[in-house]
């Protein structure tokens, strides 16, 4: 799942600073759920001109299979591997250590998703 998020920043030249948008994807919920902690800016600024206080669009992203290993979405979906800077079900071993699994019996890996062995 991607977020959009809107960050309140002031903007420079070219854009807020990467800190500045770490910092806001880390304090949105979305990081805790998806690993997707990391600030990745839009090309599209929204309101002010630049220099200003004003709305910047941009993405939180996932960089790293510790990011995704880290969410709870890992834990209950198996999105625990890296692609695009999302967090997805990669193998049969990140089904496998799953809640969905457990609960679910959504075990094996087909198409970036956990599917039951039984059709």
């Amino acid at each position: 799942m991607h977020y959009l998020i809107i960050l309140t920043l002031t903007l420079t030249a070219c854009g807020p600073s990467q800190a500045d948008g770490d910092a806001a994807c880390r304090s949105a919920d979305a990081c805790h759920a998806s690993g997707e902690c990391w600030y990745r800016p839009s090309a599209a600024a929204i309101g002010p001109q630049v220099g200003q206080t004003g709305v910047f669009a941009g993405q939180c992203e996932a960089r790293s299979e510790q990011d995704c290993e880290r969410s709870s979405n890992c834990d209950l979906l198996g999105q625990c591997t890296v692609e695009g800077g999302r967090c997805v079900a990669g193998s049969n071993s990140d089904c496998r250590r799953s809640d969905i699994c457990r609960l679910r019996r959504l075990c094996v890996y087909y198409d970036g998703r956990c599917i039951s062995d039984r059709l």
